[in-house]
């Protein structure tokens, strides 16, 4: 049998510089985040080595960084924008239900960041 060395493409949307704030790297999510309220499930995914800047795109600076409105992660603002487009629809007469979940992937173990 013949082994055939196997080759990928990998296509990005588009990539960040290392030094991207955070307000940039949302506006690259932000109309994904939007489209919840269109009735679409969305996932917002990082990935990348360890120290690669993952948890601080996600969460911002961790507990005693400096916690700035700047500096909030991928999640703050994702919520803070649906909940924001969430009552100019309500004010317009919609009615909407909205589910989110937050999990983290770490050595193959899930967990549910919003269980206590």
């Amino acid at each position: 049998k013949q082994l055939r060395d196997a080759s990928h493409r990998f296509v990005f949307d588009s990539l960040l510089e290392p030094d991207a704030s955070q307000e940039r790297a949302f506006g690259e999510v932000s109309e994904l985040i939007r489209s919840v309220l269109n009735g679409y499930r969305v996932c917002v995914f990082a990935y990348g080595q360890t120290g690669s800047g993952k948890t601080f795109s996600m969460e911002g600076p961790p507990e005693g960084g400096e916690r700035s409105h700047e500096k909030r992660g991928l999640i703050l603002r994702a919520v803070d924008k649906v909940f924001d487009d969430a009552k100019q629809l309500e004010e317009r007469g919609w009615q909407l239900s909205i589910q989110v979940s937050f999990l983290e992937i770490y050595n193959e173990v899930l967990r549910d960041l919003l269980d206590n």
